[in-house]
């Protein structure tokens, strides 16, 4: 048996909760959830269990997984093998344009957080920051400053390809590791973890 109707501001609620998912991307705490969303966590968990629900009801190819209080769109388990396909191939293929301009971001911004990245692109980078992690082409270390937190920095074999033996000796370094300082702005979450079958997996970012 299905939920009882929702009202216009719960309707609300669960779309504006399922557009902060997708653009986080990774595990969220119900209560840094509903401090972002200015409800109280009971009613982020309502919005969750109807979210749930309506993605069923509409045979979405995402879910969403709840877990330990936090929840996340995730990508069905039977969409599994045309995940795996789509990241294949992009190891065999050149970078993207969207690859290139992550590359760069998290070289001249390291360290910088996946929720960083996101704000200077303003698109959902997460597909696009695990491949260049799976090529080896960047690191991936928690955040000491803040817990349950990443942060992304280019990789030795990187810095090897470019042909220099630091960031530093890149083109502009300086002037354009400022810029990039000056447009990075503070997460207002954090992850908690990131999961390989996140519904990013699939935006094309």
């Amino acid at each position: 048996m299905g939920m009882e109707p929702l009202s216009k501001d719960q309707n609300s609620l669960v779309a504006r909760l399922e557009a902060l998912l997708f653009v986080y991307g990774d595990l969220l705490l119900a209560k840094k959830a509903a401090d972002v969303l200015g409800v109280k966590k009971d009613e982020v968990e309502t919005a969750a269990a109807s979210l749930c629900e309506q993605l069923e009801q509409r045979a979405s190819g995402l879910t969403l997984l709840s877990h330990d209080g936090s929840f996340q769109l995730v990508t069905r388990s039977e969409h599994a093998n045309l995940l795996q396909t789509v990241l294949k191939q992009e190891m065999n293929e050149s970078l993207t344009p969207a690859s290139l301009e992550t590359l760069a971001i998290i070289t001249y911004a390291a360290p910088v957080s996946r929720a960083e990245i996101d704000y200077i692109r303003g698109v959902n980078s997460s597909y696009t920051v695990r491949a260049l992690a799976l090529r080896g082409l960047i690191n991936r270390e928690q955040d000491s400053q803040r817990a349950n937190a990443y942060i992304y920095s280019p990789s030795a074999d990187l810095i090897r390809s470019l042909g220099v033996a630091r960031v530093e000796e890149l083109p502009d370094y300086n002037r354009l590791r400022e810029v990039a300082s000056k447009i990075k702005q503070p997460s207002v979450v954090e992850p908690v973890s990131e999961q390989s079958t996140s519904a990013n997996a699939v935006a094309g970012s």
